[in-house]
């Protein structure tokens, strides 16, 4: 056993592992970078120079809400690989593993549905990447992928932690519903942005993206437990 442990500590303070972290350490240092500049100029308007109070409500869209939520989970990663790098290396540990999980995925539908969804609305994908959405549709859904799957190991995710990342999704479907369907509009109610309760059928909206936020789950989880097996070999 003692000899086991050292082996496995050895491999988790090789230069191997510290590239692994530093790599990491760059993709959530541009995730919050990107995340930072997209809510700025959600702000500040370019063209007229000049900051706006109807910033705040881009806080209704998925969208933001996603990237902001997987930022925060990059920023905590970030001050733990900067500790382990100071000490030499070590295995990630699993809460944090598990709240990059779930802003992974949270981003990782952002984008999603942008490419099978918003897209055909919309005229192409092309016309949900200019500006800050190039950042939030694009940019930080890639970064958080190749960052959590390649990258980001300790001890291995069980199969239930596929659950997770459905409480954040469910948090916000909870309150855009709430506020499209039950909130008048004179009294603060949200437009139907993304089209889901057309009808009224919200039931039907909502069993797609959950399955839709499980699958997505599900390929995450099962690339991370890949690469994280190839990393140890």
């Amino acid at each position: 056993m003692k000899r086991n442990s050292s082996s496995r500590r050895k491999k988790n303070t090789g230069s191997g592992h510290q590239v692994r972290l530093a790599c990491s350490l760059v993709l959530n240092a541009l995730i919050v970078v990107f995340t930072a500049y997209s809510v700025f100029l959600c702000f500040y308007d370019p063209a007229s120079r000049d900051f706006t109070a109807n910033g705040r409500y881009a806080f209704r869209y998925f969208t933001v809400d996603s990237n902001v939520f997987c930022a925060l989970a990059s920023l905590l990663m970030i001050v733990m690989e900067l500790r382990m790098l100071a000490k030499g290396g070590g295995l990630l540990p699993k809460w944090i593993l598990l709240f990059k999980f779930m802003g992974t995925v949270t981003v990782a539908l952002t984008c999603l549905t942008c490419v099978f969804y918003l897209s055909g609305m919309l005229g192409g994908f092309a016309n949900l990447i200019h500006g800050k959405e190039l950042f939030m549709h694009l940019l930080t859904p890639v970064a958080a992928a190749l960052s959590f799957v390649v990258f980001e190991h300790g001890a291995p995710l069980k199969l239930w932690s596929i659950f997770l990342p459905v409480v954040p999704v469910a948090a916000y479907g909870a309150v855009y519903f709430y506020m499209v369907l039950a909130v008048p509009k004179d009294r603060g109610g949200w437009q139907d942005v993304y089209r889901l309760v057309r009808n009224r059928d919200w039931y039907t909206s909502t069993l797609v993206m959950f399955a839709a936020v499980l699958l997505i789950c599900l390929v995450l989880w099962a690339l991370h437990r890949l690469f994280d097996q190839i990393g140890r070999k």
